[in-house]
């Protein structure tokens, strides 16, 4: 194509055709520059329709996630709410004259200051890398705001395990034998030796220690609702996203 075109500007010069020699050389230079324009503009195209796969592909396995998060967190959040409602009826039960409650409710508002309930969020694809694969300015800040909110999440539960371990494990074994806990969860058992309902129910530091361990039940019931809400919204931010 290219000694085609060459010939002919060889024969408008030997023929004296000057002018319209250059008329002929501008044609053929808009012609590349066109032809450069629209391979540019393929190799956009291109380009952008890779993106828009590789965007569509992360939002599809970014929603998959969420809503195994979801599923897992309501389902662990129940027990969250069992805890924070426990936690609280057996600190008000405690008190210098505490009245005669049946040991099988002992045993389930003692199981309920053990049983830390904790969830472990699927987060393999969030990764501030694959987040740039996302040309959502919206549904980024909801992702910063998820991460934000689970971090927050797992700081109550450490305070949560440090407060147990430190404090609430070392009363249980000396006052209570756990082998009574009752949930449904649990086998059902029961210790030989007794429990003085009346020697925890009467205790002012356990009294400070129970009402610790509602306070941190109650912040973490409160962020993981709120993880359920974020982590709803970032489901139906992204459903919507691919319908388009």
């Amino acid at each position: 194509m290219i000694k085609f075109f060459r010939k002919i500007r060889q024969n408008l010069l030997s023929e004296g055709k000057t002018t319209k020699y250059f008329k002929y050389a501008l044609g053929e230079i808009l012609l590349v520059v066109i032809g450069i324009l629209i391979a540019l503009q393929i190799n956009n195209w291109n380009e952008v329709n890779k993106k828009d796969a590789e965007e569509r592909e992360y939002l599809v396995n970014l929603l998959s996630e969420f809503e195994a998060n979801q599923e897992e967190l309501k389902r662990i959040n129940s027990y969250h709410r069992f805890v924070k409602l426990k936690t609280k009826e057996l600190s008000d039960l405690i008190n210098p004259d505490p009245k005669q409650i049946s040991l099988s409710k002992l045993d389930t508002l003692m199981w309920a200051v053990a049983f830390i309930p904790e969830f472990k969020a699927l987060n393999a694809m969030i990764s501030s890398e694959k987040l740039e694969t996302i040309n959502d300015y919206q549904l980024k800040n909801e992702i910063a705001n998820w991460r934000l909110t689970y971090e927050l999440y797992s700081y109550s539960l450490k305070l949560t395990y440090d407060q147990f371990n430190s404090h609430i494990y070392p009363f249980l074994t000396k006052n209570y034998q756990s082998k009574n806990f009752k949930h449904s969860i649990l086998k059902d058992d029961q210790s030989y030796f007794p429990v003085n309902q009346k020697s925890i129910l009467s205790n002012p530091v356990f009294e400070n220690q129970i009402k610790i361990r509602n306070i941190n039940a109650e912040m973490i019931f409160q962020r993981a609702t709120k993880l359920i809400d974020i982590q709803q919204s970032i489901i139906n931010d992204i459903e919507r996203k691919l319908e388009k």
